[in-house]
């Protein structure tokens, strides 16, 4: 402890504290990786700079866009290229987008719609038959 009863080393775990957040919400603001709201963010950050956490900390954060691929058939030479290229495209990506890629069995409209309603993601691309 120093002087003024602040610890040495400031963790993860003190900014979640003073925060009211958990240690995995912090290294999510910290890191850049996303999944927090704007308003928790700040929060974060306001903690961190409150307890003087050595370390570059984000001046702002651009929200993460997550895509989600959406294939039907995936024993299909064609829809296998195309899941091996959107996984070797997200790797390439920068860290403020990702890409889920999601594989359905059958390319039925009723069963793509699923996919479309269960997904948590910003956007979606579906590779399907043309149908109305």
């Amino acid at each position: 402890m120093t002087e003024n009863n602040r610890p040495l080393r400031i963790t993860l775990a003190d900014v979640a504290q003073l925060a009211g957040v958990g240690s995995a919400t912090v290294d999510r603001v910290i890191n850049e990786r996303g999944n927090v709201s704007d308003e928790v963010r700040q929060q974060v950050l306001q903690a961190a700079r409150t307890l003087g956490l050595r370390r570059m900390l984000p001046v702002s954060h651009h929200r993460m866009v997550r895509i989600n691929v959406i294939l039907a058939r995936p024993e299909l030479p064609l829809i296998r290229r195309m899941g091996v290229e959107f996984r070797r495209l997200s790797d390439r990506m920068d860290h403020s987008v990702a890409i889920h890629r999601t594989t359905l069995e059958n390319e039925a409209p009723a069963t793509i719609a699923q996919a479309l309603l269960r997904s948590p993601c910003d956007a979606a691309i579906v590779y399907a038959q043309d149908h109305p």
